[in-house]
């Protein structure tokens, strides 16, 4: 079991870097630095205007913390030939789930180490609690976490209505602890803290002795996990893991025929509707799109907001380009052949409206700007770049790849 466990952490861990190498080479991480430092010297302004305890701090921080508590799952690595071959060795598989709880650990506890360190001087200030009672929150909050973890992993032994049951235990004790160390005696609250990991610690060493191992729920839960992580990278680079859907939307057939009109060019109705029916390149697009807007929604500065526009738009084009490539092999297209440059002139038009849709959708997200000095510059900047974007850099794409 132990080198079974080692073989599959190995085999993700090349997984989970190779995506990580491609976010890289993509940019993404620029534009993730750009929107830290502008969100901390927003957050860092917003600090310098409290004076006095706000009455709504602890109670937004205690919901905040709840909430935090549930983010990070047990990763199992399980698959699904595993209910059929490791089914004989279930007497030993404790130890198995023993390396994944300690593999499990560490990504939960830097997450809620950085908002807790994020959240010191608010607390500090707006909040009225020193140093020394926050730094015993923090680690409340750590202990918690390690009850949360080990109740997954009794989910995986017991019937949803007893686990149920352990979960409103859990989270109210959790909110206890939590409310004593933001309202009274951090002390106390780190103790209860402790108490209630335990409970759940206890809960697990009772639950598998008594109980089967669920295995169609561990593999079921393990293939929701990794298909979070695979929608995460897919959000900035193509993930074979993920299989796009097609579905019909006959709401979107009005659209579809705007879009196209009485074109005699085969490829600009095949971009369209591949684009509308399927779920890979139209939710990256909307997923991105959404993103940035919301992103420039909450920026004060105007460069800022103009670079963050700008990587955006940058990754939405970049990451549409491989679609050109979808109807390479149409069928059709020995039967009927078409010249490559009708296929990159489709392309081309295709995008258009598309970059139309960014420009109009950053322009009105930073609409707080306007009135900045220097504010026009975001809408100017955004409207040249995406110009600059399809009249350079997409053909000299095309013609390249073509080759």
């Amino acid at each position: 079991m132990t080198k079974l466990w080692q073989q599959r952490l190995q085999r993700q861990q090349r997984l989970m870097l190779r995506y990580l190498r491609l976010v890289f080479n993509e940019f993404f991480m620029i534009a993730v630095f750009i929107l830290l430092g502008g969100a901390a010297y927003s957050y860092a302004g917003y600090i310098k205007t409290l004076t006095a305890p706000l009455w709504w701090s602890r109670p937004l921080v205690l919901i905040l913390l709840l909430v935090l508590l549930t983010v990070g799952h047990f990763a199992t690595l399980l698959q699904a030939a595993d209910s059929l071959f490791l089914l004989p060795q279930e007497s030993a598989l404790k130890g198995y789930l023993k390396q994944a709880f300690s593999h499990s650990v560490p990504l939960p506890w830097v997450l809620l180490s950085f908002v807790c360190g994020f959240l010191v001087p608010f607390l500090e200030i707006g909040g009225g609690r020193s140093l020394i009672s926050i730094g015993v929150l923090w680690l409340s909050v750590l202990i918690l976490k390690l009850g949360q973890l080990w109740g997954q992993v009794v989910q995986l032994y017991l019937p949803t209505t007893q686990f149920r049951s352990q979960q409103v235990t859990f989270y109210g004790l959790s909110l206890l602890s939590l409310g004593l160390g933001l309202y009274s005696w951090p002390a106390l609250g780190f103790v209860f803290s402790i108490l209630t990991a335990s409970i759940s610690r206890w809960r697990l060493q009772q639950v598998q002795q008594q109980h089967l191992f669920q295995w169609q729920l561990a593999l079921n839960q393990e293939a929701s996990r990794m298909l979070q992580i695979y929608r995460f990278f897919n959000l900035f680079t193509d993930v074979p893991q993920l299989q796009g859907q097609i579905k019909r939307r006959r709401y979107l057939q009005p659209l579809l025929r705007w879009t196209t009109g009485r074109t005699t060019n085969p490829f600009l109705y095949l971009n369209w509707r591949g684009f509308l029916r399927g779920t890979e390149y139209s939710g990256l697009y909307l997923r991105l799109l959404v993103i940035g807007a919301i992103v420039l929604l909450f920026l004060q500065q105007v460069w800022l907001a103009l670079v963050i526009a700008l990587v955006f738009s940058y990754l939405i084009g970049f990451q549409l380009l491989p679609f050109y490539r979808s109807y390479w092999d149409y069928p059709q297209q020995r039967l009927y052949p078409q010249p490559a440059s009708r296929r990159q002139q489709a392309f081309l038009k295709f995008l258009t409206p598309l970059f139309v849709g960014i420009w109009l959708v950053f322009s009105l997200a930073a609409y707080q700007l306007w009135l900045a000095p220097f504010g026009w510059v975001i809408i100017l900047g955004v409207g040249v770049f995406n110009v600059a974007f399809l009249k350079l850099y997409v053909p000299n794409w095309l013609k390249r790849h073509e080759n």
